[in-house]
């Protein structure tokens, strides 16, 4: 799953994004600053000292009301009034459903979930929230997530509950969810060229085609759109892909981003050249234990 945040112009929240379809956004606010100063005993001391940001995120669910503006119409007579009443408009109103809290540590991939809840006649979908967390988290590259075994705002079978999302306890009271090893879930960045890519800014070591081997992975993709491209001298297009073919390509990954992918065309042996991602759905990742 690609989870996109949208910069906004708050006083309070810097990101918004999509939870689910029927409407309900998530808000973030970010704090870059040193491990927190009250020891978080869910990790290890040299896991403690790597967290760096700190987010509260507020789940919102849209309310559309009528709204009506009322004029007072002065008669002739002073004793008497009329109300008139205006074109009615419609007006959309924001309440809060959920809260989540979090610690993580871009250096080393780990993060604390403190807390995930869900308020009022949101409670019943209250996994929702926690799988939208936890895809949240992997998509900021999190590969290791942990949380508390209870929570005082769950039942007793809140340990079970966090066994279904795919937790398990590591320590005494201490639970983690372990990224799964595979391309799946990674977010694809828009390929526009070799000289537009973000990692050869890098390094300076890094030269035209040497990301391959740095970051390369092998994948099984399926094509979800044609693929054409453009044969040379003519000017004119080919079909080289057809939908639903399955593909094994090369790509070039890193820190949770598919950058690129190569493959040879299925419609004309021996011809191979860059995949647009957006018409492709990777199945496996296959053995990259880069990822």
């Amino acid at each position: 799953m690609s989870i996109r945040l949208e910069k906004i112009k708050s006083e309070f929240w810097d990101y918004q994004a999509t939870v689910s379809e029927d409407g309900i956004i998530a808000k973030i606010l970010r704090v870059i600053e040193r491990p927190p100063s009250i020891r978080i005993d869910l990790l290890t001391d040299d896991e403690h000292e790597t967290l760096n940001t700190y987010e509260t995120i507020g789940f919102f669910k849209p309310g559309i009301y009528p709204k009506i503006a009322l004029a007072w119409l002065r008669s002739a007579n002073p004793r008497e009034m009329r109300v008139v009443s205006t074109k009615p408009e419609v007006d959309i109103a924001w309440h809060k459903v959920g809260q989540a809290q979090l610690w993580y540590s871009t250096m080393s991939k780990v993060c604390v979930l403190w807390e995930c809840l869900a308020f009022g006649d949101m409670k019943p979908r209250v996994k929702e929230f926690w799988e939208w967390m936890l895809k949240y988290c992997e998509s900021l590259g999190m590969e290791k997530i942990y949380t508390h075994d209870r929570d005082p705002a769950y039942d007793d079978n809140y340990k079970i509950f966090l066994e279904s999302l795919g937790f398990e306890l590591v320590r005494e009271r201490t639970m983690h969810w372990v990224r799964e090893r595979t391309m799946s879930a990674l977010e694809k960045y828009d390929y526009r060229g070799c000289g537009n890519c973000p990692l050869r800014g890098l390094s300076e070591e890094i030269q035209y085609g040497a990301c391959v081997k740095e970051y390369h992975v092998d994948l099984r993709v399926k094509v979800t759109r044609p693929i054409l491209w453009e044969v040379a001298w003519t000017g004119r297009s080919a079909l080289v892909f057809k939908v639903g073919d399955v593909v094994e390509v090369e790509g070039v990954a890193k820190d949770g981003i598919l950058y690129c992918c190569s493959g040879e065309s299925t419609l004309h042996p021996g011809v191979k050249d860059y995949i647009d991602l957006n018409a492709i759905e990777i199945l496996d990742a296959g053995s990259n234990p880069a990822l």
